[in-house]
Order: structure tokens, then sequence, then C-alpha cells
């Protein structure tokens, strides 16, 4: 499931606070990857 995989790496990310553009990136992965389907 792309969309579980995507919620733990962001939830992971803003734990961390300091990869906002990787947040993006992954974004946009993610919304290619729902696209694709």
């Amino acid at each position: 499931m792309p969309y579980s995989r995507y919620g733990i790496i962001r939830k992971h990310i803003i734990s961390s606070h300091r990869c906002y553009i990787l947040d993006m990136v992954l974004y946009r992965n993610y919304i290619s990857d729902v696209a694709m389907v």
C-alpha cells in the first residue's frame, strides 16, 4: 500500500522537522503513484 508506506515516512519526517524539501518530493511521488493506479 503506497499510502501506508508514505504515511510512515511522512510521520518520521514531521518528527524530525528537518526534511521539508524531501517531504515535498515524497508527496509528489505519492501523487504520481496514485495517478498511475
